[in-house]
């Protein structure tokens, strides 16, 4: 199976959020990521159990 990865537009359609939010919610290490070349970067699959995790019932 292929990880995928995900950029920050791609994860603020995905969550229904401004990009900013998205920066934002990175920059206080709220949203589990991973910074290569300046860039910023999320994994599918992490994202995706970040979710779970995180989901209130």
């Amino acid at each position: 199976m292929e990880t995928r990865t995900m950029s920050v537009e791609e994860v603020a359609a995905f969550l229904g959020l401004h990009r900013d939010t998205i920066y934002d919610l990175v920059r206080e290490n709220k949203l589990p990521h991973v910074r290569l070349g300046g860039r910023i970067f999320f994994l599918e699959d992490v994202l995706e159990n970040w979710l779970r995790k995180n989901m209130v019932e």
